[in-house]
């Protein structure tokens, strides 16, 4: 049985956490047990005690998305636990969902960005999306900010430079600023397999992504570093749904998938996928063009399982 942390998060997180472990459950038979290590205090000394401890010991988590509740005491939610987990590097599929209005059919691209950290480096950032390249169309993209002055580009510069002309010499590559990649893949998404770059411009990028997708509520990442994983949704609290039953669950159903491929349940995670998959192709919440609240398209998914 593997064990497995999940945070609720706040406002539609435990809505959508308590779809996602239902679904989780059913294709893994009961096989998978849970901590929670929600907590509504967020002050970093009670929040590495009660939250940050039990996810570094088990190395796993499933976590909703987090706002901070005082921005003079605390950083915001997610970046609070890159530090305390010494996670560094962020990845986010994208791709085209049959079925879903606006989803791009040339759309299916891997977006490598750095998160923040004391012990981060680019390098890392890099060589993960190296690793991914090769498992994939073998092309890398190095796309950074165009606001800042070059001395503060140049570290992401070079880090990049020097991997590629020491281990990368198999890969296609190309380099791109902020502002022309973002309209290129607004209107060419196909001509991206995995793009690297910095924090800011991976944020921006995966929210052209995720509405090339056919919207935010459809988008997961994963992020790692120090032996830790978290898989989590793309998208925020959205404070506004909180307690309507309307929230899309799907990203973190799809955050799930790719846990369960981490955990080495390839299968497991293939039926999960392709019941979600077939589930939103007849079945939609209303942030997709559906008509399905939280509950009645979790239903037809456990139905497809």
């Amino acid at each position: 049985m593997d064990a497995i942390a999940y945070i609720p998060g706040d406002g539609i997180g435990p809505e959508i956490m308590n779809a996602a472990v239902r679904v989780i459950d059913v294709v893994m038979c009961g096989e998978i047990e849970w901590f929670d290590v929600a907590t509504t205090d967020f002050r970093p000394l009670v929040y590495e005690q009660e939250a940050v401890g039990t996810i570094l010991d088990i190395g796993v988590a499933l976590k909703g998305p987090i706002s901070s509740v005082d921005h003079s005491t605390m950083p915001w939610g997610n970046d609070f636990f890159c530090r305390y987990l010494d996670v560094s590097t962020q990845v986010r599929a994208c791709r085209h969902i049959p079925g879903v209005p606006g989803s791009h059919r040339l759309l299916d691209l891997v977006i490598v960005s750095e998160l923040p950290g004391e012990e981060q480096t680019f390098e890392k950032t890099v060589q993960r999306a190296m690793n991914l390249a090769r498992l994939r169309q073998g092309k890398i993209s190095l796309v950074l900010r165009d606001d800042l002055h070059l001395k503060f580009l140049l570290p992401h510069l070079r880090a990049f430079n020097a991997l590629i002309a020491e281990q990368g010499l198999d890969l296609k590559v190309d380099r791109w600023n902020l502002r022309p990649a973002v309209a290129h893949l607004h209107t060419w998404p196909g001509s991206f397999d995995v793009i690297v770059t910095d924090q800011l411009s991976g944020s921006v990028l995966s929210a052209q992504a995720g509405a090339l997708m056919g919207g935010l509520g459809l988008t997961s990442r994963e992020s790692s570093g120090g032996g830790t994983y978290l898989f989590e949704t793309g998208h925020g609290t959205a404070p506004g749904l909180t307690g309507q039953g309307i929230a899309n669950p799907a990203g973190l159903m799809f955050a799930g998938v790719k846990m369960l491929e981490h955990l080495n349940k390839k299968t497991e995670a293939e039926r999960l996928s392709q019941a979600i998959m077939r589930t939103l192709a007849d079945i939609r919440t209303r942030d997709i063009g559906g008509t399905a609240n939280t509950e009645q398209f979790t239903q037809a998914v456990l139905a497809k399982l």
